[in-house]
């Protein structure tokens, strides 16, 4: 009887080490690395909103988009329509937000990808950092 008491106090010490092995795994590959990558880019001037630890900047997105939706019903007037040909502003009301706050190039980061965001001539570039080459081959736009 002893023998099992011991036996199953080993099984419980292994598995509270597995478990917090996992853990630390967990969080050096989520969160340790995106913090890294968003070290580098500030060290490059590349500023950009603090992300969360899951879920990145989607919730201030979410939040600034429904913000965003709520004023534009609350003062659109039917009367006067007014046809806007920046639509950037209309579809991304966080990067327009951000950029105000953080210039015209941020680093964003929507889960564990990084992303810059640029608005320059009137156009967004995004680049996901941290891709492999192949990744940037295989997934590069179109130039025509």
């Amino acid at each position: 009887m002893e023998e099992f008491f011991l036996a199953m106090k080993l099984v419980f010490s292994v598995a509270v080490v597995g478990i917090l092995s996992w853990i630390l795994s967990v969080y050096g590959n989520l969160w340790h690395e995106s913090q890294r990558v968003r070290k580098r880019l500030q060290m490059q001037g590349i500023k950009g909103p603090p992300p969360s630890f899951l879920h990145g900047n989607l919730p201030d997105m979410q939040r600034i988009q429904s913000h965003a939706k709520a004023a534009s019903t609350c003062n659109s007037d039917h009367s006067d329509q007014f046809l806007a040909h920046d639509y950037t502003t209309t579809l991304f009301p966080y990067f327009e937000h951000w950029r105000k706050q953080y210039g015209e190039e941020l680093a964003t980061q929507l889960a564990q990808a990084s992303q810059v965001a640029s608005s320059r001539s009137n156009r967004l570039l995004e680049k996901e950092s941290g891709r492999p080459m192949w990744a940037w081959l295989l997934f590069a736009p179109l130039s025509y």
